[in-house]
């Protein structure tokens, strides 16, 4: 596994609002992968995101999924130009929201290959991705999420159905009405359709759950060249 995580960055439970900016605590560096997975809940739409303002520099969406003006579900990122210090996030209509944005080295800088996501409305308490289409090559990073309207409807929570997930982040809000996130990792070995799957002994809810995987640079391919060499008092012989 050559990708690591190694910054992060969450924000939850703060009010309705129709945008958000995240204060990374960190910066951004040149050529890693910034990975922003967000849960907005009810009917919030058209979400952008972009460096720091309004008229910052645009993120490329992978998938925003809504659950019948449950909660919407998404995944954005950008290859870091070494200077980003937040990210700006905003959607349409006033909602409760929840973020976590990850700095990761060890991708390519074309990194996003496949995605796949999926809704279940009220009393969803399993709801997996759907599959995507087989990944490009072997060694990648793959990145779930599971976006919840009630958080405490979606807890506890399994990730252990479908191609096996570990979650690495939970973010409840305040416990009562605000939206779950559920941020849920896996290193990626061999190609494949790659499922997430996501279960709840909970009471459930409308929730949305996907998946994305991040490419790693491919190993070099290394050609033999074969010369000849001369020697003065002999034949020419061949040497790789």
């Amino acid at each position: 596994m050559a990708w690591n995580i190694e910054n992060s960055a969450t924000l939850q439970n703060q009010g309705d609002q129709t945008n958000r900016t995240i204060t990374f605590g960190f910066t951004g560096t040149l050529d890693r992968t910034l990975i922003l997975i967000i849960a907005v809940e009810k009917n919030a739409t058209s979400i952008v995101v972009r460096d720091s303002t309004p008229s910052g520099d645009l993120w490329t969406e992978v998938f925003q999924t809504s659950s019948n003006n449950e909660v919407r579900g998404s995944i954005f990122y950008k290859v870091s130009d070494g200077d980003e210090t937040q990210v700006y996030i905003e959607w349409t209509n006033e909602n409760l929201s929840a973020f976590e944005v990850i700095e990761v080295s060890g991708l390519t800088i074309t990194p996003k290959d496949v995605h796949s996501s999926n809704s279940g409305g009220p009393g969803t308490t399993d709801l997996d991705s759907g599959a995507t289409s087989t990944t490009a090559q072997a060694d990648e990073l793959a990145v779930a999420l599971m976006a919840s309207d009630s958080a405490p409807n979606t807890t506890p929570r399994d990730w252990s159905g479908g191609s096996v997930f570990t979650e690495r982040t939970w973010l409840p809000g305040d416990g009562s009405v605000d939206p779950g996130l559920s941020v849920a990792t896996k290193d990626l070995s061999a190609t494949a359709a790659i499922t997430a799957d996501f279960s709840t002994s909970g009471s459930g809810d409308g929730m949305v759950v996907g998946v994305s995987t991040f490419k790693e640079p491919s190993d070099p391919i290394w050609t033999q060249v074969t010369h000849r060499i001369r020697n003065d008092d002999g034949p020419l012989t061949e040497a790789a």
